[in-house]
C-alpha cells in the first residue's frame, strides 16, 4: 500500500487558522506544522473541528477543499467502523449491506481516506475541454471531453498518446468513483423508474451503476500499470481498481449522512 504522505496536502494558512481556532490553540503557525506532521488526522479526525466544519455557510471560504474532505472522510471512517451495515441501492429500493467494519478497515489503510479527499477536492471544479486529435495525415477532428463525462473521457484516453494517458486514465476512474459514491441515484436511475424499479429506456449519454463500476475497476488497473505511474502510487491505484465497491461507501457516507443537499453546490452538479 502507498504510504500515508502520498496525496497530503500542503496545508494553508487559512487551514491552519480555522484549525486553531476550532480546537482553541492559539499558534496557528504551530498547528501548520503539525498539520503537515504526524499529528495530522489526529487533529482532524477531532469531534470540535467536525462541528465547526459543518456549522453552516461555504465552508471552502475558511478552508480548503482538500481539509474539508479529509477531515469528513476521517469522521465517517470511525462511524463506519462502529456500524453494522451500509445501504446500497437494488431496484426499486435500498438494502442493507453487513459489510461496514470492513468498509471502514479498507479506508483505514494509509492512503486510502487521503486519496479519496483529494478526489472528493478535485471535483469541486469540473471543466470541460476541446483538442484536435490526429485522424490521418493531414487531417484533424476535434474531440470534447468533461471531467464528469465518463464516456468522453474514455474516448479521449484512446486517442491520446500514451504517453498522455495516465492522468486520462486516472480522471476516468476517479468520475466513475465520484458519481457512484456521492451521487449514487445518478446511475440507478439510468437503469430502472424509482419507486416499482422496472427497466427503463436506456438514457443517452449514462451508464449503469455496473458500468461505472467496471470502467473504474478498468481505468484504476491501467494507470497502475502504465510506465509512467510512481512506483510508490501503483500499489494504492491496483488496490482501488480491486475495491471500487468498498471504495465508494465512504463517498456515500458523507455525502447522505454530513453534506445532504448541500452536495449540489460544492460540486455544482447539474446532474
Amino acid at each position: 500500500m502507498a504510504e500515508a504522505s502520498l496525496f497530503q496536502y500542503t496545508v494553508s494558512e487559512k487551514d491552519a487558522a480555522f484549525v486553531a481556532r476550532a480546537l482553541g490553540l492559539g499558534d496557528a503557525d504551530a498547528v501548520r506544522a503539525r498539520l503537515a506532521g504526524d499529528d495530522r488526522e489526529v487533529m482532524l479526525a477531532d469531534a470540535r473541528l467536525f462541528d465547526a466544519l459543518l456549522s453552516g455557510g461555504e465552508p471552502f471560504v475558511y478552508v480548503t477543499p482538500r481539509l474539508f474532505f479529509e477531515a469528513l472522510l476521517l469522521r465517517a471512517v470511525r462511524e463506519m467502523a462502529r456500524a453494522r451495515y451500509t445501504i446500497e441501492r437494488d431496484g426499486a429500493g435500498r438494502v442493507p449491506v453487513f459489510d461496514a467494519p470492513g468498509v471502514a478497515s479498507f479506508a483505514s489503510a494509509p492512503g486510502v481516506a487521503g486519496y479519496l479527499a483529494h478526489l472528493l477536492a478535485s471535483f469541486t471544479r469540473i471543466e470541460g475541454r476541446t483538442v484536435r486529435v490526429r485522424v490521418r495525415r493531414g487531417v484533424w477532428r476535434k474531440s470534447r471531453y468533461n471531467d464528469l463525462d465518463v464516456r468522453s473521457l474514455v474516448r479521449r484516453a484512446e486517442d491520446a498518446a500514451d504517453e498522455e494517458r495516465l492522468p486520462l486514465y486516472k480522471r476516468t476512474a476517479d468520475a466513475c468513483l465520484f458519481i457512484l459514491g456521492v451521487f449514487p441515484d445518478y446511475p440507478a436511475l439510468t437503469a430502472r423508474y424509482p419507486g416499482s424499479g422496472a427497466l427503463r429506456p436506456r438514457l443517452s449519454g449514462r451508464l449503469t451503476t455496473e458500468e461505472y463500476e467496471m470502467t473504474a475497476q478498468q481505468a484504476y488497473a491501467a494507470a497502475a500499470g502504465h510506465p509512467n505511474m510512481p512506483a510508490a502510487l501503483a500499489p494504492l491505484f491496483e488496490c482501488l481498481s480491486a475495491h471500487v465497491a468498498e471504495a465508494k461507501k465512504p463517498l456515500t457516507f458523507v455525502a447522505e449522512r454530513y453534506l445532504g443537499y448541500r452536495r449540489t453546490q460544492l460540486f455544482n452538479w447539474g446532474g
